[in-house]
């Protein structure tokens, strides 16, 4: 009879296999700060401290230039029996005062200089680091060419982070054995049925799926999530797409009729409406947008020409009245004076 997923033992042979360090990395390595660059080359490093001198030294030409911290840094390098070299740098952060309590139960503001960390993991095996670090995806990427540069003495270019890859095409096999462990209680495990569930793809997903028929790359992840936000929930809830939803709306929008270039001029020329407001001694007109009509590129470029034009001194006919003397500058001094009289 077949055994359910919860009564699987654990010993035996591993199902999957992880493509990089992410998948088998600790916790802390799968925050939502952490991220993955691979594509390096696969060698084993002998550490020194020459290294994480050198680690240490660009990381402290990295932050304090640009955010005023990291004037002090030190790195601590750790090996693991996995043959992951794991570097923890601890960096002084900008001053921050907290109230504490003395040793006479009195409290008393105390401005110390804390220290935050960033962390390395670099897999020889499959040539892979993972790092944990505040900031976004430019900040990992500055992070990543800086480690590759002191540690592993080369250049990289600016990747992408990816996430934890699987190798499953050994599932594929015919001759695949799972052979199992009399104390479990088990007497075979055999592999029916593999499939993707279509109703709910990640954005990833989907794209490598469209991406693997004989056409090869027909669509990116940055064209599907212009698409997400275009269709709204009618291709997906949540995190995840709905295939067949997905293509429904593709061959609606390729059938739809085209728009009149004339009339959607003329309704993004009117998107917006004025509102005159009063405030501080004076009346100007302030423009909002239409909530039926969101869009109004064209009425915002028409603007920005007219402004630019009246920079340069172009004039509309009929509006070329003359003005009045220019007033003359005043000081801010001078108006200070007038105040005190």
């Amino acid at each position: 009879m077949p055994v359910p997923p919860c009564q699987i033992p654990r010993r035996g042979p591993t199902i999957y296999r992880p493509n990089n360090a992410s998948a088998t990395s600790p916790p802390f390595l799968r925050k939502a700060s952490a991220a993955t660059g691979n594509g390096l080359p696969p060698r084993r490093i002998t550490v020194t401290e020459e290294h994480t001198r050198a680690l240490q030294q660009e990381l402290r030409k990295y932050y304090w230039p640009r955010e005023l911290r990291g004037r002090h840094c030190r790195v601590h390098h750790y090996p693991r029996c996995n043959g992951v070299d794991y570097f923890f740098a601890y960096l002084d952060d900008w001053p921050d005062k907290l109230l504490v309590f003395d040793d006479d139960g009195q409290i008393e503001p105390r401005s110390d200089r804390y220290a935050f960390t960033n962390v390395f993991a670099y897999d020889p095996v499959n040539g892979c680091i993972d790092l944990v670090a505040k900031g976004g995806k430019k900040v990992h990427q500055r992070l990543r060419q800086v480690f590759c540069r002191s540690i592993l003495q080369t250049e990289v270019e600016d990747g992408e982070a990816v996430r934890p890859a699987y190798e499953l095409d050994h599932l594929l096999d015919p001759n695949l054995s799972l052979p199992t462990d009399s104390r479990d209680c088990v007497s075979a495990v055999r592999l029916t049925r593999i499939r993707i569930d279509p109703r709910q793809l990640g954005p990833t997903q989907l794209c490598r799926l469209l991406n693997s028929t004989p056409l090869g790359e027909v669509i990116s992840e940055r064209q599907l999530h212009r698409h997400r936000t275009r269709a709204g929930f009618r291709i997906g809830e949540g995190r995840t797409v709905d295939l067949f939803r997905y293509i429904g709306w593709l061959v609606a929008q390729r059938h739809a009729p085209k728009p009149d270039p004339e009339g959607l001029f003329a309704e993004q020329l009117t998107a917006e409406y004025r509102v005159k407001t009063e405030g501080r001694g004076r009346t100007v007109d302030e423009w909002k947008i239409r909530p039926e009509q969101p869009d109004n590129h064209w009425l915002d470029g028409i603007v920005g020409c007219a402004v630019s034009a009246s920079i340069q001194g172009c004039v509309l006919f009929g509006t070329d009245a003359p003005q009045g003397p220019a007033q003359p500058r005043v000081r801010l001094s001078a108006l200070q004076r007038s105040k005190r009289g």
